[in-house]
């Protein structure tokens, strides 16, 4: 098992069509089993979904897409594993996803291997009966 993690800091989510393309490029590189943890701005959410009970489904639908199986991290459940209290409203929303599918390098090497022992199956040839 090999575990990897991207984190996603920094970078520039003024609209969803741009945390869209991060995710498409984030999870042709990661590979099978591979983590990847961020914050969205919950702004984004909302606008697409509208409402906070559906933002859990609209998640999985735009994380699935791409290969991740994601789950939301909560500000209250981080703050009391800490023994503090957060006062605030959520404006980010935390997670955690997990990658699926192969990484599109491990696709090729699949591939490679795969053609090479076609190659050398041709080779050998089969025995008449």
């Amino acid at each position: 098992f090999f575990l990897c993690h991207y984190f996603c800091q920094g970078l520039p989510l003024m609209a969803l069509s741009s945390f869209k393309d991060i995710l498409f490029v984030v999870s042709g590189l990661t590979m099978n089993g591979c983590l990847f943890l961020g914050e969205l701005p919950a702004l984004l959410a909302e606008t697409e979904c509208g409402t906070k009970c559906s933002r859990k489904k609209w998640m999985d639908k735009l994380f699935m897409g791409n290969g991740y199986r994601v789950e939301m991290i909560s500000y209250n459940d981080i703050a009391a594993s800490l023994g503090k209290e957060v006062t605030t409203e959520e404006y980010n929303i935390l997670f955690l996803a997990e990658q699926l599918r192969f990484s599109d390098d491990q696709m090729e090497a699949w591939r490679r291997e795969f053609m090479r022992v076609e190659e050398e199956g041709d080779e050998e040839g089969f025995e008449e009966l």
